[in-house]
């Protein structure tokens, strides 16, 4: 019974202590949304590296702010990456490849707390 007064106090001590939360407002759609409002579904492997495009442009929904509190756009530079579909579960039954247009950050991304969530893609032949 002492175990568990002593855990109930650790418990309250360390949530009480929180004194600041970060998080960030995205939208939450299950797999039938996502189904439903994709044109292309595919299980697919990459089968080149990702390569650059001339593309430079911004992230449209992310600022960076410095330790003075001043923001600055996120540039982005377009990459493109080539897939060998495995199996198609929604689109054309002919489609062998196809390439995805994405984006990187144009800087080297350095360690941050609460960073863009980026995907990296790297080829099965690369591995």
């Amino acid at each position: 019974m002492n175990y568990f007064r002593v855990m109930l106090l650790v418990v309250l001590c360390l949530t009480g202590a929180a004194t600041q939360s970060q998080s960030r407002i995205t939208s939450e759609q299950n797999f039938q949304e996502l189904l439903e409002r994709s044109d292309l579904v595919v299980i697919a492997v990459p089968v080149t590296k990702t390569a650059d495009t001339s593309e430079v442009t911004f992230f449209s929904d992310l600022l960076q702010v410095d330790a003075k509190g001043r923001q600055t756009r996120v540039h982005a530079t377009g990459v493109e990456t080539r897939f060998e579909c495995l199996a198609i579960l929604k689109g054309g039954a002919a489609i062998e490849q196809f390439v995805l247009h994405h984006y990187r950050e144009t800087a080297r991304p350095t360690m941050e707390a609460d960073g863009p969530q980026l995907v990296t893609v790297r080829s099965l032949r690369s591995l």
